[in-house]
């Protein structure tokens, strides 16, 4: 008995370590083997008990036989499980061969087809550039110097246009400053020439850049404005010192959106794009291009030579000379300084004054009035007829329209006509007289009393005042002044025409001839551009003596003149 139980007793215990270890999870194995642990600690526990039964209970011969079919049957079980884990061993492995062979085809593919795409990029790039004759890009303007320099040096004529291009006159820029000064030597010494063209500082594209690359840096100044004064001063004064020599460097400011940094000698081109970032960038890290002339027989576009008819158009017909921009040299002040506003450019003067729009056609000015008198709550008219604001019209039915609204909507409306009978209406109504008849003319004395009270000018007066005197809710007042102008002063914006006495025939028999609608109708904003806010607010801000030199804000100020004619006005 001792000796069964010595052969019994480690036979349960590992039984039941198997079953219980597994039940509670410290065995834990994949599947199929996870079950065959079960399976195996079931058959273990038979076993023991069958031998016991052996010398216990059962007979010997049935011991026997039970004892030796449950051993065949233990012996099955783990020869079966033994075939089956070596099975499943063997197909896990033969999957995973497969499937790391696979995912190395398919990497090594993919590397393969990225470094097609890659190399045909490089070859349809390397053709592109054959094409254009591109010979280099460079990673900036800094790693483009050693060859900008060369470059210069083998030429005879410099072409240059940028910004202020104060790279080249910095005394801490290295490649450029010796390729600035080797280009001066040249110079005096008579063997080269240079044209280079600055950008107006005052221009609508200058002064966008410069508010693109400071707005959002609290703080930061303006360096667009003072780089640019700063290489006038130098190039004026370079001139200066050049005496005779001063054409072989000419210098021009052109006034367009600056897109595009050009350095070009007779055979070689470096390019370099604008654009309006949000700050300044150490080294201007953007690619430089560069470009060779055509040779005879190339037959792609030359961007040389593109590059150069752009130099020259924008030289021609988008700039003037640098000392059209300076003081003279007669006043007080010190050369090379710009004006404030341009002598000559339209940009900076119009936005700055808040000029939004010049209407040359008769048709879109009124949708933007009409837009005024439908939004505003005070307005201001003057005219002479105002014909436009009785009749048939949109502006009519606008007008109309805001006069029946109740209450607080009601706008403020105060309107000046001409006097029928003041001596300026007279005078107006002499002068299309004389432009529709053929007739022996009368003196304006003659006219006043003979032909006068039956004139386009005096009728259409009497029935807008009749209009006038039928509309509830509008002050309405008489002016006797010289008819300049009309304006239609709302609360965002006004709308200016100036009245002349000139008038161009057209051939048009049948159409009487009138005064007014011709010159250009400007609209002016009453609140400035905030690119032109800025700029106005920081010169106040440094107190700039020119400040003193710049015109007011024409809105206050025509809001302030038909005050002023307003109170001089009679009642109807």
């Amino acid at each position: 008995m001792k000796s069964t139980l010595r052969t019994v007793v480690p036979i349960y215990a590992m039984a039941i370590i198997l079953i219980a270890f597994k039940e509670i999870g410290f065995l834990h194995f994949p599947e199929p083997f996870n079950q065959l642990t079960t399976e195996i600690g079931v058959a273990l526990l038979a076993v023991a008990s069958i031998h016991i039964l052996d010398h216990k209970t059962l007979i010997k011969e049935v011991a026997e036989k039970v004892s030796n079919q449950t051993q065949d049957a233990f012996t099955s079980t783990m020869f079966e499980a033994t075939t089956q884990m070596t099975d499943t061993v063997k197909l896990t492995i033969d999957q995973a061969k497969t499937s790391i062979v696979t995912n190395v085809i398919k990497q090594t593919q993919e590397g393969i087809n990225d470094a097609a795409q890659v190399l045909q990029r490089h070859v349809t790039s390397i053709n592109v550039m054959e094409i254009c004759n591109m010979v280099a890009i460079h990673q900036s303007r800094n790693s483009a110097a050693p060859q900008i320099r060369k470059e210069m040096a083998l030429a005879k004529e410099v072409r240059m246009m940028g910004i202020s291009l104060n790279e080249f006159y910095r005394l801490d820029e290295g490649e450029f400053r010796a390729a600035w000064a080797d280009l001066v030597d040249g110079i005096k010494n008579g063997k080269q020439t240079a044209r280079i063209l600055l950008v107006d500082p005052y221009c609508h594209g200058a002064v966008l850049r410069s508010y693109s690359e400071t707005h959002e840096m609290a703080g930061v100044q303006d360096r667009l404005e003072d780089d640019v004064k700063a290489a006038a001063r130098m190039l004026h004064q370079l001139r200066e010192d050049l005496k005779d020599k001063a054409s072989k460097l000419d210098v021009r400011v052109y006034s367009l959106t600056p897109t595009t940094f050009i350095c070009q000698t007779e055979a070689m081109t470096f390019t370099q794009p604008y654009h309006f970032w949000k700050r300044r960038l150490p080294g201007c890290p953007i690619p430089v291009f560069q470009y060779r002339k055509r040779v005879s027989g190339h037959t792609g576009v030359c961007i040389h030579n593109e590059l150069e008819q752009h130099f020259n158009f924008v030289w021609e017909y988008a700039s003037i000379p640098l000392d059209t921009l300076q003081r003279s040299k007669t006043s007080d002040e010190k050369a090379g300084h710009f004006w404030p506003q341009p002598t000559r450019g339209l940009e900076w003067g119009a936005h700055a004054s808040g000029m939004d729009s010049v209407f040359i056609d008769r048709d879109r000015p009124a949708f933007r009035m009409r837009e005024e008198l439908t939004k505003s709550k005070e307005l201001r008219i003057q005219g002479i007829t105002l014909n436009a604001f009785f009749d048939e019209s949109s502006l009519a039915r606008e007008l109309k329209r805001r006069l029946t609204l109740d209450g607080g909507d009601q706008p403020n409306i105060r309107i000046l006509v001409l006097d029928p009978n003041c001596e300026q209406a007279k005078f107006r109504a002499y002068r299309e007289f004389r432009l529709n008849t053929s007739e022996p003319i009368p003196t304006i004395a003659e006219f006043s009393v003979m032909q006068y009270y039956q004139s386009r000018l005096y009728i259409d007066l009497q029935s807008t005042i009749k209009k006038l005197g039928n509309l509830p809710g509008v002050q309405s007042r008489m002016y006797d002044s010289a008819p300049h102008l009309f304006a239609l002063i709302g609360d965002t914006a006004a709308f200016i025409e100036q009245y002349t006495y000139g008038k161009i025939i057209e051939d048009n028999p049948n159409e009487e001839v009138i005064l007014g609608s011709d010159m250009p109708l400007i609209e002016y904003s009453k609140a400035i551009n905030v690119v032109y806010k800025n700029v106005l607010k920081q010169m106040k801000s440094d107190e700039n003596d020119y400040m003193e030199k710049l015109r007011p804000q024409p809105y206050p100020l025509l809001i302030d003149h038909f005050d002023y004619a307003w109170l001089q006005a009679k009642p109807l």
